[in-house]
């Protein structure tokens, strides 16, 4: 028995949220951490441009974007917009087990990757137990940010760019250059 969603939707409980792509079996096969048979945050942080490419235009199940709203733990609605579809659209694209868009693809991707880069962060600092990268990030995300002019940061990661300033303000904050 899984995990059942309210949209009656059911994952299992040891699937991750990048359970169905592809390079599961090749990441194994690399010596890249797997947890429940699936790459990690990290590793998916770390993974070479071409692999994101590859993965990119292959696209992801919809259905682990709803495990991802769920594990970020944040508001449905901004999760959804940074993805570019709304809920329902999600929702009937995992029902009828759609994999999303390319471009759908790497803004999931995007926020997965910065999932990693906090948990790295995290691992890096040598504390890691009990830590929830997943759900930090998604209270971090809602929050406005002086630097980023009083935005909060999830209002700029529905453009390549502004996921990368995004980024680079988790790296300043690690740095301790954060302004």
């Amino acid at each position: 028995m899984g995990i059942l969603l309210n949209d009656g939707l059911e994952l299992d409980n040891d699937a991750s949220i990048l359970h169905g792509l592809p390079y599961v079996q090749e990441y194994s096969q690399k010596g890249m951490t797997m947890n429940a048979g699936t790459p990690s945050y990290v590793d998916t942080y770390r993974a070479p441009d071409m692999e994101i490419i590859r993965i990119v235009r292959t696209g992801i199940p919809a259905a682990d974007v709803l495990g991802l709203i769920r594990q970020v733990q944040a508001d449905r609605d901004w999760t959804s917009r940074m993805i570019g579809l709304s809920r329902s659209t999600i929702v009937r694209k995992a029902r009828k087990g759609e994999r999303l868009a390319p471009a759908e693809t790497e803004r999931y991707l995007g926020l997965v990757g910065l999932i990693g880069q906090v948990q790295a962060m995290v691992e890096t600092s040598g504390r890691p137990e009990g830590f929830d990268a997943a759900s930090w990030l998604g209270r971090w995300l809602e929050r406005p940010i002086p630097a980023l002019g009083g935005l909060a940061p999830w209002t700029l990661m529905d453009t390549a760019v502004g996921r990368q300033l995004v980024a680079q303000l988790l790296q300043q904050i690690e740095s301790g250059t954060y302004a």
